[in-house]
Order: structure tokens, then sequence, then C-alpha cells
């Protein structure tokens, strides 16, 4: 199994940033990332840690067996909306890339 740290330096190497703009054909300055780990009650607030004006969200999912009916979701929200502009619903291994 990977370790955390070594899963972050991933993420934020040059190679990863190379794929990201062949995979979008974005010009991807700098990436910067975290590891999660969620399991049965786990949930994570709302939150915006970048200042640029866009960004691109990449969620990579590693999870083997997923059932529909345990939830889980990715929200997007702009900033004083009412209501979500996307949500990404969670499942089997996938990569997923939005640009917000």
């Amino acid at each position: 199994m990977l370790s955390v740290r070594y899963s972050q330096g991933c993420l934020q190497s040059r190679a990863f940033t190379n794929l990201l703009h062949k995979l979008t054909e974005l010009d991807v300055v700098s990436c910067g990332g975290e590891v999660r780990r969620f399991a049965k009650g786990h949930y994570t607030l709302l939150h915006d840690m970048h200042d640029e004006p866009h960004t691109l969200d990449v969620v990579f999912s590693c999870t083997p067996v997923w059932d529909e009916t345990w939830g889980g979701a990715v929200n997007y929200v702009a900033e004083g909306a009412d209501e979500e502009l996307l949500t990404s619903m969670c499942g089997r291994a996938y990569l997923r890339y939005i640009l917000c």
C-alpha cells in the first residue's frame, strides 16, 4: 500500500502536472493535493482553499466497491449562491476533473 506522504508527493509532482495538461489541454502551472480516506459516517464540510479565479478540481477514487445506497457526493457551490452548481456522485474507482 502506498504511503500518504508518497501519494501527496505524486500529486504535487511535475509528472502529475504534465498528465493533467495532456488530459485537459489546460496550462497547469502548479498542483497541490491532499489524500483523504472516508468510511461510513465520515464527511467533510464546505471549504475553498484557493485564491485563484479558476482551479481544476481532480478527484481520483481508489474505492474497489461502492454501493450507491451509501450516498456520497462532491457538491460545488458559488459564493453567495443558494443552490449547488453541480453535484458529482461518488462511485467505484474513477478519475474525474472539473474546472471551477
